[in-house]
């Protein structure tokens, strides 16, 4: 009789230790970077205008039409090769790491630091090249994938 009040013991003992471990476990997590926590404005402010643009430049592609486009003063707009660029207000410059963009209204070559003219059709000529927006900002359709930093 005692040892079957042991083995009770025993496991209810177990139990707790294990029930105590898992909640440990769980308050380490919660909130890291496993797991994290996000605040009300960081889903207002960052993730939600992400999300906006992903699907705009999704749909852009889809449909092969072009997306409007504004970049902030300093904003860069990187595209993929094939990605079809039109300034239509503000300021901005070739962003041509790679090999720069093809001024397809001109037939001519834009590379380094050139500045971009408005309602010219560019071309993207190589993935990571794009355009830079000047001081006073943007707006730019745009058709083809293509992302915002």
């Amino acid at each position: 009789m005692l040892t079957k009040k042991f083995k009770v013991f025993v496991c209810a003992a177990a139990l707790i230790i294990m029930a105590t471990g898992v909640g440990v476990y769980a308050a380490g997590v919660y909130g890291s970077q496993e797991d994290p926590l996000i605040t009300k404005s960081y889903l207002d402010e960052v993730l939600t205008p992400q999300l906006e643009a992903k699907f705009q430049n999704a749909l852009g592609e889809a449909t092969g039409t072009f997306a409007v486009v504004t970049l902030d003063s300093g904003k860069t707009l990187t595209a993929s090769a094939g990605c079809e660029i039109i300034l239509r207000s503000g300021s901005a410059t070739v962003y041509a790491p790679v090999a720069g963009l093809v001024d397809t209204t001109d037939g001519t070559a834009a590379a380094g630091v050139a500045a971009v003219v408005t309602n010219h059709l560019y071309m993207v000529a190589a993935d990571s090249d794009g355009v830079k927006a000047g001081s006073g900002g943007a707006t730019l359709l745009v058709c083809g994938a293509y992302t915002v930093s």
